[in-house]
């Protein structure tokens, strides 16, 4: 089990970047720590995630407003009429 091998190994072996790192993933491994010497390192691979996590949702959330202003909406053919 990842989680179990996280806190029985430390996460010293880890590399940021390892992707299989989720927070929910570190949040787990809060929790069955037995040092409380270890969670500080814990806590800040957690936030660390977080933060990569709010980055990719917010570069998507932006990039869909942009595609959105560019899509004319329905009905809609980006001629004028005229009376």
């Amino acid at each position: 089990m990842r989680v179990r091998a996280i806190v029985e190994g430390g996460l010293d072996e880890l590399s940021f970047a390892d992707e299989s790192l989720t927070w929910r993933t570190l949040c787990r491994a809060a929790v069955l720590e037995q040092d409380p010497g270890k969670l500080p390192q814990i806590v800040q691979r957690m936030n660390l995630s977080l933060k990569m996590r709010q980055r990719v949702l917010r570069s998507f959330a932006e990039a869909r407003r942009d595609r959105s202003r560019h899509t004319p909406l329905r009905g809609q053919t980006g001629q004028h009429e005229r009376d």
